[in-house]
């Protein structure tokens, strides 16, 4: 929360809302690394896991200055940063970033993984996320094992504390989440859940860089 808090009031300034790098580090390009965190547009993925925000927090007042309607990108991600907002207050018992934990939650639905699916699935480079997994592994919360077929590749999976973790975690989030989506109702919340996946699903099909 004060992390969300300080960005916004950062923005409010004027400046950008990125964490900066330590004194007398270089400058990094879009895709460096400054200092201890790894540039992944105008804001930083940081090696614990930790993803700050692409792009600036505006309020909706400035939206609403330049357009008469704020675009549906705006309030999908006014949703997503009060959600993640809420998710990493109940996941702090947990030592786990929200990010973190989603990794985890994947692993636990889809075990033996490699780095490269997990990089595409949340749309990070593979050297950022084998930084993340490490972390992960370091604390013992998933096991990397090599393929049988191509020693190259390291297969994921969980470990007893990690699932017992996930198991945890979960059970917060659903309580979150099932009082954050409440005012919606039954009956929508299922529809918004049906178009949710077929945005997502198209999303990943499609290209990043295909506007065609």
């Amino acid at each position: 929360m004060a992390e969300f808090d300080r960005c916004h009031r950062t923005a409010q300034r004027g400046a950008s809302p990125c964490r900066r790098a330590r004194p007398g580090a270089a400058r990094a390009g879009r895709s460096g690394v400054a200092g201890r965190f790894r540039v992944t547009g105008p804001c930083v993925l940081r090696a614990g896991g930790s993803l700050n925000f692409r792009e600036p927090y505006l309020p909706s007042h400035e939206i609403l200055s330049s357009t008469s309607t704020p675009s549906t990108i705006y309030l999908a991600s006014q949703v997503h940063y009060a959600l993640r907002t809420r998710a990493e207050v109940v996941l702090k018992p947990y030592a786990v970033t929200g990010l973190q934990f989603t990794v985890l939650s994947v692993v636990a639905r889809h075990n033996g993984l490699s780095s490269a699916d997990l990089s595409r699935r949340f749309y990070v480079t593979p050297q950022a996320m084998g930084q993340l997994l490490a972390g992960l592994e370091h604390r013992a919360l998933l096991k990397r094992v090599e393929d049988a077929k191509n020693r190259r590749v390291l297969r994921i999976s969980l470990t007893p504390a990690g699932r017992k973790l996930v198991k945890a975690g979960t059970a917060e989030i659903r309580k979150l989440e099932a009082k954050a989506l409440a005012s919606l109702g039954e009956g929508p919340l299922q529809e918004f859940r049906s178009m949710l996946h077929t945005l997502m699903w198209t999303l990943r099909e499609e290209p990043a860089g295909d506007q065609s």
